[in-house]
């Protein structure tokens, strides 16, 4: 685990602060994803797509513009007493940015 976050931070992750962030799902679409559990993977995708969407509307329109945030998300289909509790981690740029240039940066309370 040490070796697979030493690559995360020295060759994934830009040199930008982080954050973590959990995204819940609600009850009622976890027991469709039970069912049909090829469904998982749109769970990240719609995480970012709300990741993006948030910091684009936080950040002036004309910083954000052509712009994008930085993730590395993953599913997590269990909670912490290992009932059927699917969820999304992921680390979180606290920034957009354009061709490797930050356009922009988040304050606290997002």
């Amino acid at each position: 685990m040490l070796l697979f976050a030493e690559k995360v931070t020295g060759d994934v992750l830009l040199a930008v602060s982080h954050r973590f962030w959990t995204f819940s799902i609600p009850k009622a679409i976890r027991r469709l994803l039970l069912r049909d559990r090829r469904l998982l993977k749109l769970n990240p995708r719609c995480a970012f797509k709300a990741v993006k969407q948030a910091m684009k509307e936080s950040l002036a329109r004309d910083s954000a513009a052509g712009a994008t945030c930085g993730a590395m998300l993953a599913i997590h289909s269990a909670g912490n007493l290992l009932q059927w509790n699917p969820h999304v981690h992921g680390i979180v740029s606290e920034g957009l940015f354009d061709s490797g240039k930050r356009k922009g940066h988040l304050q606290s309370g997002l």
